[in-house]
């Protein structure tokens, strides 16, 4: 009898354990995660350019954020300088790729984490009346 209980009473505490909606900013929104990028075109010697915005979609090659008011900015990992997510414990220097499993996580709190391509984007940024430029 004491066994049944106690699974009962580790499965319930175990429910309450983790991060709730209302402690993780993007849970808060209908759109991605914000995002603060330093970006440096090329690597070059030039000023860093700083975006923030909301976090459109993450790819191999670099990710897409929106900028206010309507500026989509696609930026390489080989420009980033940085990349912060705000309210969360990613954050990214090197002007590299990120590691895998980080790279999974920030991919889950874009607005599209299945990519930003193809009759997806071009109808997005039609109801923008946008394009998507580099930094």
């Amino acid at each position: 009898m004491r066994q049944p209980i106690a699974g009962a009473v580790l499965l319930l505490g175990a429910c309450s354990l983790g991060s709730r909606p209302s402690a993780f900013p993007p849970a808060q929104a209908p759109g991605g995660a914000t995002t603060t990028l330093s970006v440096q075109r090329n690597g070059q010697d030039g000023p860093r350019q700083t975006l923030r915005g909301e976090l459109i979609a993450v790819s191999d090659s670099g990710v897409v954020v929106l900028v206010p008011p309507a500026r989509f900015i696609a930026a390489g990992w080989s420009d980033i300088h940085s990349f912060r997510l705000e309210g969360m414990a990613i954050r990214h220097a090197s002007g590299r790729q990120p590691e895998p499993g980080e790279l999974k996580r920030v991919r889950l709190v874009s607005r599209f984490p299945q990519g930003f391509t193809g009759t997806l984007r071009d109808s997005v940024l039609a109801s923008y009346n946008a394009t998507v430029e580099t930094p």
